[in-house]
């Protein structure tokens, strides 16, 4: 299956691509790589405890942090969905 990439990754991945003059496909690990750091940076979060969440950098993507706000924003947004049935 081949992954979904939004316009602007696509397009910062070409850039790179061109700016280090390295194949498109090691710049898109590249960017790939920040993702999976990221995604287990968040991992280690303690659910319900917002202070144990890292603030991760990452250049040219902008900083990710979670506060309480931000996940109570995403969880009503997540069980709305669910109770609406689009979830499934």
């Amino acid at each position: 299956m081949r992954k979904v990439i939004q316009k602007p990754v696509r397009d910062l991945i070409r850039q790179l691509s061109k700016e280090f003059n390295i194949p498109y496909g090691t710049a898109e690990e590249i960017i790939d790589s920040q993702f999976k750091f990221l995604k287990h940076a968040i991992g280690q979060g303690v659910k319900g405890d917002y202070n144990t969440f890292e603030t991760v950098l990452l250049r040219r993507l902008g900083t990710f942090e979670a506060s309480e706000a931000k996940i109570d924003h995403m969880t009503s947004k997540y069980l709305k969905k669910q109770s609406d049935g689009e979830g499934q």
